[in-house]
């Protein structure tokens, strides 16, 4: 498993999901004063290869983020019927992806019904395939109660194929999160 170094993971974190891109400030000085065809090269060769998706286990499983603590299953319409009965509990949820984040794979909605709830990777710490939409997961991780800024918002709408099915585009008074450790995905 790859772990993003804590100045990238930083960058990540204040500029939204996206990848950021090195400056001239953090390349060695000897790179700076090589023609730019030099850095170009230099800075493609030390870009990582994209990363591949995990293979999947004997039971059909890919699994991404840390093992699972937890054994219990709670189905997504138990938790989506009475989420405040489960805030501040570490579970893991299963249900079917309806969206997934199209810049990083760091966040996914499930849905049941017309109940959806946002799961993020835990600070930033691990993607999900970013075509996983259909796919049953299961989602290890923290029930949290969130408030979501209309920038904020705004910003999970910029990177989803389906922004209608948000749990923040007004359906709930309170909104809440599970903070992914965890998640494991299986094709339906």
């Amino acid at each position: 498993m790859h772990r993003v170094p804590t100045y990238l993971f930083l960058a990540l974190c204040l500029s939204g999901c996206t990848t950021p891109k090195a400056t001239s400030a953090q390349q060695p000085e000897a790179a700076q004063d090589a023609p730019a065809s030099t850095n170009e090269a230099s800075a493609a060769a030390a870009s990582e290869p994209a990363a591949s998706p995990p293979p999947e286990g004997a039971d059909g499983w890919r699994s991404f983020g840390a093992e699972f603590t937890v054994n219990e299953v709670v189905a997504a319409s138990q938790l989506l019927a009475s989420p405040a009965d489960y805030a501040g509990k570490t579970l893991v949820m299963e249900g079917t992806v309806a969206d997934v984040c199209q810049k990083a794979g760091c966040w996914l909605v499930v849905t049941e019904g017309t109940n959806t709830i946002r799961i993020r990777t835990k600070d930033h710490g691990f993607t999900v395939d970013k075509d996983c939409s259909g796919d049953t997961a299961r989602i290890h991780g923290l029930v949290v109660s969130k408030d979501i800024t209309p920038e904020e918002a705004a910003h999970f709408a910029s990177e989803s194929q389906k922004p209608e099915i948000a749990p923040e585009s007004g359906k709930a008074e309170k909104l809440y999160e599970i903070e992914a450790t965890g998640i494991k995905l299986k094709k339906s």
